[in-house]
């Protein structure tokens, strides 16, 4: 292999190394959010989930149908 080239193929590494590092040293922070905004973010979307689930337990159970009971006496 011809050295210019092998040069070019490290400097493409290292181009390459710095993005990647760069990348990961961004983490997964939105620019201009807090961190608190991000945590109440997560918190709403575990309630959120967690709401769904309990609906979808209730539609298995069958106790999401409305109550045919009444308070005035049927007879």
């Amino acid at each position: 292999m011809d050295t210019r080239n092998l040069k070019h193929i490290l400097n493409g590494m290292l181009v390459l190394g710095v993005a990647m590092v760069v990348v990961v040293m961004s983490g997964c922070a939105a620019p201009g959010r807090t961190a608190q905004e991000v945590h109440r973010n997560h918190i709403n979307v575990i309630q959120t989930n967690w709401i769904m689930i309990q609906d979808d337990i209730d539609a298995a159970l069958l106790l999401d149908r409305p109550t045919r009971l009444s308070d005035m006496v049927v007879r």
